[in-house]
């Protein structure tokens, strides 16, 4: 699924990567949103993709697609994020300005979900770990943790999105 989140910063290209990566290896799933996030870097995806039978759902993060992008890897100091210290500065960023931008969009489509995981590939893991810690450290106070919570509703099937 991590690999279906490549943008090839062409119209279409990651929705139907995706949707091919699904195919061959996760038939069970779709696509139940996409959202991008266009900056001059890159063309920044997160996609919900859910299980057709158990309603699970995997929040996928895109790592590096542009050149341009680096600069944020190469942003090595530490800083805060959600309550922990020492975390990468411009991981941080990057989720930072995600999920002020992105998870309005995404929120309630994760309501939706029996269970949330989260994946990405290169940036996209770096961005998935940190997002998990996140989450999972029920920092409810912490304004980080309240910008990408979301309030778990009766689980149900989504439509898929083309």
């Amino acid at each position: 699924m991590a690999f279906g989140a490549y943008d090839e910063q062409g119209p279409g290209y990651n929705e139907k990567t995706m949707r091919q990566q699904l195919a061959a290896h996760a038939e069970d799933f779709k696509v139940v949103a996409q959202e991008v996030l266009k900056t001059v870097e890159a063309n920044d995806n997160i996609f919900i993709v859910q299980d057709k039978n158990s309603l699970d759902c995997v929040l996928v993060f895109e790592g590096t697609s542009s050149p341009l992008e680096l600069q944020t890897s190469l942003k090595q100091f530490g800083t805060g994020y959600c309550g922990f210290t020492d975390v990468h500065a411009g991981y941080r960023d990057k989720l930072s300005m995600l999920m002020k931008y992105t998870m309005p969009k995404l929120r309630p489509k994760l309501a939706k979900c029996e269970l949330v995981s989260v994946t990405g590939n290169s940036q996209g893991g770096a961005l998935a770990d940190i997002f998990s810690a996140c989450a999972n450290s029920r920092r409810v106070t912490d304004l980080d943790y309240r910008q990408q919570m979301w309030v778990k509703r009766t689980p149900e099937s989504m439509p898929e999105v083309h």
